[in-house]
């Protein structure tokens, strides 16, 4: 799924980048000068992401939902090209939730990450000849800082009800799962395509990976579909 949603962005960016070329030889598209100026951008994403156990064992991937919000600024590089470097701030909100249950007990589990995140893409704006469209293919990465992890457990057995929670930061909590702590600071790297409409509405796309595990054989892959609003 993770692989195929990079081809699919892949290709888009290929696909605008193509026709871009095709205007600028065409002799015909006048692109306004403000499409050279850069913009502000207050968003709201939607974060489905999966960790991936890179080890030998055969471990089922861990999927999340996510959702975050946050402000980007594009800035412009050159004058007369519409080349622009973005970066921002986010607070992202992780959740999985698993249930297990037969006739003796009931499991639940609930896991919760918060994270900063900071993007850095370099994009290019691509104006669609006589429409108030442009699209923007982009390339980059991004710097996570995790903020806050718990790993909660409800169990029902007998009539009886316990619970715990767990700090994913902490050794000695972790200990108690048998599992390695979780990674404050994760980096990795995205490619997408967002569309500009009338200069105020935005809606993208992108997918990623990070570089560095999160806990020991373990990365995320995230995918991400994007509103915001531009000024």
């Amino acid at each position: 799924m993770n692989k195929r949603l990079f081809f699919v962005f892949a290709y888009m960016a290929i696909l605008v980048l193509n026709a871009s070329a095709q205007f600028s030889n065409s002799g015909n598209n006048s692109i306004p000068v403000s499409d050279y100026k850069g913009w502000n951008t207050i968003l709201f994403e939607w974060n489905p992401s999966s960790f991936v156990y890179t080890g030998k064992e055969d471990v089922d991937d861990v999927n999340f939902n996510g959702f975050s919000f946050g402000y980007n600024r594009a800035i412009s590089l050159i004058s007369s090209v519409p080349l622009f470097l973005e970066t921002g701030i986010a607070v992202q909100f992780s959740l999985h939730k698993e249930d297990e249950s037969n006739s003796y007990y009931k499991l639940s589990e609930k896991l919760s990450l918060v994270s900063l995140k900071v993007p850095v893409n370099l994009m290019y704006k691509v104006n669609l000849p006589n429409s108030s469209i442009s699209f923007v293919p982009f390339a980059g990465f991004t710097i996570r800082g995790n903020v806050w992890g718990e790993d909660y457990y409800k169990a029902k057995y007998d009539g009886n009800s316990e619970s715990v929670s767990l700090d994913l930061f902490d050794k000695d909590d972790m200990n108690k799962l048998n599992s390695n702590t979780w990674k404050r600071i994760q980096i990795g790297w995205q490619v997408g395509l967002k569309a500009h409409f009338a200069e105020r509405i935005v809606l993208g796309g992108s997918f990623g990976t990070d570089f560095s595990e999160i806990v020991k054989k373990s990365k995320v892959h995230t995918g991400t579909v994007s509103i915001g609003y531009t000024f």
